[in-house]
């Protein structure tokens, strides 16, 4: 079985639909976010898809790092590598006609709860973030999660109104509903402690990407320090 082609599909607003296809009709998909779709496709079409044609899908873990080597740490292009793992995978457990549940080593199939995630809190009023979840509440979503957005080049911002923000959409979300900060690595370390000791506060469920996800000598000092 080999790659014989790889299709993207807008699904709605950001997210898109990518399928992997082969010689053996076995195809496999996957979704990624558009960041900035033209150089997302373009990657794809110049940089990944040469690499992938021809070869056999289930080859994953040689795929992956021919991909990975080629992503350059780039969020939008990681995205299309993410994209074209799960299908992949999704290639490979058609193939073997078992769930990828089973193919992981996992004794039973399990139920997951999605979650409302929006983002760009950064940009965003605290009406307009309250706004957006109570899009979520009305669909009926039982988890939720707000994203600052920050990002490396923009660290310590603006972390009293990222709380504030917080706060708020934690007296809007239903109780027991699950609850989520992501700050996009938007600070500091020492920011990043003071704000997981006052997020403990609003009983969150997890604190996510609190500083530059490359620095692991300042996340273990989060880590170590925080709530």
């Amino acid at each position: 079985m080999k790659i014989t082609d790889i299709k993207v599909y807008k699904l709605f607003s950001r997210s898109y639909l990518l399928r992997v296809l082969t010689d053996d009709g076995i195809e496999g998909i996957g979704q990624f976010i558009s960041f900035n779709l033209n150089s997302q496709i373009s990657y794809l079409s110049d940089t990944i898809l040469p690499i992938l044609k021809g070869k056999d899908p289930i080859n994953i873990d040689e795929l992956w790092e021919s991909m990975y080597w080629r992503g350059f740490g780039r969020n939008g292009w990681i995205q299309i590598i993410a994209a074209v793992d799960i299908a992949l995978y999704d290639i490979l457990g058609k193939k073997l006609n078992i769930p990828l549940w089973k193919y992981f080593g996992s004794k039973n199939s399990h139920n997951i709860n999605m979650y409302w995630s929006m983002g760009h809190g950064s940009k965003k009023t605290i009406n307009q973030m309250t706004d957006d979840i109570s899009k979520g509440i009305k669909m009926g979503f039982k988890g939720f999660k707000i994203r600052m957005d920050w990002h490396e080049y923009s660290q310590d911002k603006n972390p009293e109104k990222d709380f504030e923000m917080a706060k708020q959409v934690k007296l809007l979300i239903p109780k027991k509903s699950m609850f989520a900060f992501d700050a996009n690595a938007g600070y500091s370390s020492k920011v990043a402690i003071n704000q997981s000791q006052k997020l403990a506060s609003l009983n969150i469920d997890f604190f996510e990407e609190p500083v530059n996800t490359s620095n692991l000598f300042e996340l273990k000092k989060v880590i170590k320090n925080s709530k």
